[in-house]
């Protein structure tokens, strides 16, 4: 299964923040990208192909569309002619939405 990622170069955000990239933040997206087998949803392990157009190494904030998520990178390395990106999901960016439309009741 092949699908597209966007990656983001340099983003910055705060703890517990639902903060999502916007158009300033350069990204870049990669097509034809697989996960890896024995991988999650939560934490998957990416496959991709990269040129050395860009410093690969700035990356370290994704989006997978058909996942509808936001990831952070936690490592690249290369394997076998492949670059693999291990993820672990941003909840709070990723529900963004759903959290913004919501109403708590909190108790101290």
């Amino acid at each position: 299964m092949a699908f597209s990622v966007t990656l983001y170069e340099n983003f910055k955000k705060k703890t517990n923040s639902t903060k999502i990239p916007d158009s300033t933040v350069t990204q870049r997206t990669f097509q034809n990208v697989e996960i890896k087998e024995q991988s999650s949803l939560i934490n998957p392990v990416i496959k991709f192909l990269f040129d050395g157009s860009a410093k690969f190494m700035e990356y370290n904030y994704a989006y997978i569309p058909y996942f509808n998520r936001y990831y952070f990178i936690d490592n690249i390395v290369y394997n076998g002619g492949r670059y693999e990106a291990s993820l672990t999901c941003d909840v709070l960016a990723s529900y963004k939405a759903d959290i913004g439309n919501s109403t708590q009741y909190v108790l101290r």
